[in-house]
């Protein structure tokens, strides 16, 4: 196999990687009778702090602040959330979850951990290192072609 073979191997590799990885977390935030849009959201908001707005939200996710303002709206109505105007910007909301909102994202964090050490338990840590620092090289990359 030439070395273009193995780099379009592990492109076509990692795309499918990828889009099965995120089954399985949704499959994960199912168990707890979330809908992906409402768990992935708990838990980006969770990881992004009590100072995110819904831009830093929808950049976090990878989706459009539109698509986002539907799902904030369910998530503050079933008492999850709350958001309150950025005293240093008008313009934008800051979001925090709420004590409800936070033991679901420590549910949502279990389910992913077990996931993780699932999937990657027979991984050596210095495969786990080298698969890491592969990421490390995509991410310069990628981030070099402004992608």
């Amino acid at each position: 196999m030439t070395r273009s073979d193995r780099e379009q191997h592990l492109a076509r590799r990692l795309n499918s990687l990828a889009r099965r990885w995120r089954l399985a977390g949704d499959q994960a935030l199912a168990q707890l009778g979330l809908s992906n849009a409402t768990g992935w959201c708990l838990l980006y908001l969770s990881r992004l702090g009590e100072e995110a707005s819904q831009s830093d939200l929808a950049r976090a996710a990878e989706v459009r602040e539109a698509t986002l303002v539907r799902t904030l709206t369910q998530l503050e109505a079933a008492g999850l959330i709350e958001r309150s105007p950025n005293p240093r910007d008008a313009r934008r909301n800051l979001m925090k979850l709420t004590e409800q909102g936070a033991g679901i994202v420590s549910h949502i964090e279990e389910l992913l951990t077990d996931l993780r050490h699932d999937l990657l338990g027979e991984v050596s840590d210095d495969d786990l290192a080298a698969a890491l620092r592969l990421c490390d090289v995509l991410d310069v990359r990628f981030a070099d072609k402004r992608v």
